[in-house]
């Protein structure tokens, strides 16, 4: 599985911490593609995809300070 972007370099997150005051404020991508690849099995898909979300989104959610906003929808509860 992969994940990719291009035209990224210095786009920022309107939301960040989730206050709409935080647009302009957040830190700016640095390069212009990102790219993230993994593996799952079906089983680790059907049991923990937001596991397997998280290994291809988590470096740029984290790298635009934005992963606590899409905690929930990544964590896999039972």
């Amino acid at each position: 599985m992969a994940a990719g972007a291009n035209r990224l370099r210095g786009r920022r997150s309107s939301m960040g911490s989730g206050s709409w005051m935080s647009f302009g404020v957040n830190p700016a991508y640095s390069e212009d593609i990102y790219q993230e690849a993994t593996g799952a099995t079906l089983a680790e898909l059907n049991s923990a995809a937001g596991a397997v979300t998280l290994r291809l989104l988590g470096p740029l959610l984290r790298s635009l300070n934005m992963q606590a906003v899409y905690d929930k929808a990544l964590t896999d509860t039972a």
